[in-house]
């Protein structure tokens, strides 16, 4: 799958796909940002909805990762796009967009070295939850006294930054 036009196909809304960038090449016209040596893959997107694409590398490589929608080379339109910051021990980057019901999307992952293993995960976004966990329901306050908001919150897809209360 290190040519656009031969690239992988696959669907499903959880699925994983392996893939190796070593001897991957960049060819004529292939946009700049997906990297110097790139695999490819195309995806059908299943439902009209939040998805997110992950890509990983063997360590050492920092992957490039690349959505896009068009037929050939010479027509793509970016769609999301990231790479690995080199700022945790996971050398992986993601990218997270609304995906259109039957759309194929054109996926690159690439480095800017020789590369190793990769592999690439489509996941259909789920929420993240947040409750509330002090203060309780039906509790009172007196007026002028402070309170302390303070909640539990996950996200199935990912990290929780933040949470912000707005009263």
């Amino acid at each position: 799958n290190d040519d656009f036009a031969q690239r992988t196909p696959f669907a499903g809304s959880f699925v994983t796909v392996t893939g190796v960038l070593a001897n991957a090449s960049s060819e004529p016209g292939e946009p700049a940002a997906t990297g110097s040596a790139t695999v490819w893959w195309s995806w059908t997107a299943p439902a009209s909805d939040i998805f997110t694409v992950t890509a990983t590398s063997a360590p050492g490589y920092y992957p490039v990762l690349s959505v896009f929608t068009g037929a050939t080379i010479s027509n793509l339109t970016a769609v999301a796009g990231n790479s690995f910051d080199g700022l945790d021990p996971t050398y992986s980057t993601r990218v997270v967009f609304p995906a259109q019901a039957g759309t194929t999307y054109a996926l690159a992952v690439g480095t800017s070295g020789y590369g190793d293993w990769c592999t690439l995960s489509v996941a259909q976004t789920v929420p993240p939850t947040v409750t509330v966990t002090s203060p309780t329901n039906d509790a009172t306050f007196v007026v002028g006294d402070p309170v302390t908001f303070e909640a539990d919150a996950a996200d199935p897809d990912g990290q929780v930054a933040r949470v912000q209360f707005v009263l």
